[in-house]
C-alpha cells in the first residue's frame, strides 16, 4: 500500500521474520497486566483502521496507513520496555 521499492518490502520482511526468533517476551494483550486496557483499546483501533484501509483499496490516500503504524509502534516499544524492566528485576 505504500509501494515501496521491492528491496524494501524484502528488507522489512526479513527483518521482521528474524525478530521472531529473538529471545524476548512479547506482549500478548489479553494476558499481560501492565497497560492492558490502553493495549486492547489501541489493538481495536487498529483493527477498524486496517479495515477501513482494506476498505477503501485500490485507494491508498488519506491518514489511514499511517495511523495504522500507532499500534504496531507502541506494541514494539511497551515489549521492549517489559522486557528490559524485567532484565533489571
Amino acid at each position: 500500500m505504500w509501494r515501496l521499492p521491492e528491496v524494501a518490502n524484502a528488507v522489512l520482511l526479513s527483518a521482521l521474520a528474524v525478530l521472531v526468533f529473538v529471545p524476548i517476551r512479547y506482549v500478548y494483550p489479553s494476558r499481560t497486566v501492565t497497560l492492558r486496557v490502553p493495549t486492547l483499546v489501541l489493538g481495536a483501533i487498529w483493527a477498524l483502521l486496517v479495515l477501513v484501509a482494506i476498505w477503501r483499496l485500490p485507494a491508498t490516500g488519506g491518514p489511514w496507513l499511517n495511523l495504522s503504524l500507532v499500534f504496531p509502534v507502541y506494541y514494539t516499544a511497551l515489549s521492549f520496555y517489559l522486557h528490559a524492566q524485567q532484565q533489571t528485576d
